[in-house]
């Protein structure tokens, strides 16, 4: 009956439906005290976490029960900005402004930095999202790229490909029901089948 919202005022909030009136959220003593965080992107994992892609710390995990963030200085490290973020069966993908970030989903430790070295069209990455054939697909300032990591192959997609445009906007993308990918750009959506 909470609703957990977050934005660029550094804090989170909780709107109670109920009684329609914004609440403080619990932190543990002094857990924020010397963070900042700018909200991009935030989702509530099975396990109840709720991880947040923010523009100072990267990746945070907050734990609503117990007040208690986590933060991970090695993806903050790589980059201090998190924009999307989605785990697959194996891998934490996290969307920065300094490529993307391949990471052990059972260690949290990074196992590749995907950018312009190795592939990727433009290193400020907007989305990641698993399509069902075993393939990533990321949205950025320089159209789309499908990746087989497994191979260390990026394709990459462009206007001249259909794509709305070449830059693409935070955290806007969607796979249906059928496994259709959809993102969103500043000129409209592109779909992927």
């Amino acid at each position: 009956n909470k609703l957990l919202a977050g934005g660029y005022g550094g804090g989170l909030r909780l709107f109670n439906l109920e009684t329609k009136k914004w609440e403080q959220c619990y932190y543990a003593k002094n857990s924020l005290a010397d963070y900042k965080l700018s909200l991009r992107y935030m989702k509530e994992m099975e396990d109840g976490n709720i991880y947040m892609s923010t523009e100072t710390q990267n990746l945070v995990k907050y734990n609503y029960v117990t007040g208690e963030f986590t933060f991970f200085p090695q993806f903050q490290n790589v980059s201090g900005t998190s924009r999307y973020f989605c785990f697959d069966s194996l891998y934490l993908w996290l969307a920065t402004d300094d490529g993307l970030i391949q990471v052990s989903a059972a260690t949290m430790q990074i196992i590749k930095i995907w950018s312009t070295d190795n592939g990727l069209s433009n290193n400020v990455i907007y989305a990641v999202i698993p399509d069902n054939n075993g393939h990533i697909w990321v949205s950025s300032n320089g159209g789309l790229v499908m990746l087989d990591y497994t191979n260390g192959v990026c394709k990459k997609f462009t206007e001249d490909d259909g794509l709305q445009g070449m830059e693409f906007n935070t955290a806007s993308c969607y796979k249906d029901k059928l496994g259709k990918i959809w993102f969103g750009g500043i000129n409209g959506l592109n779909m992927v089948n």
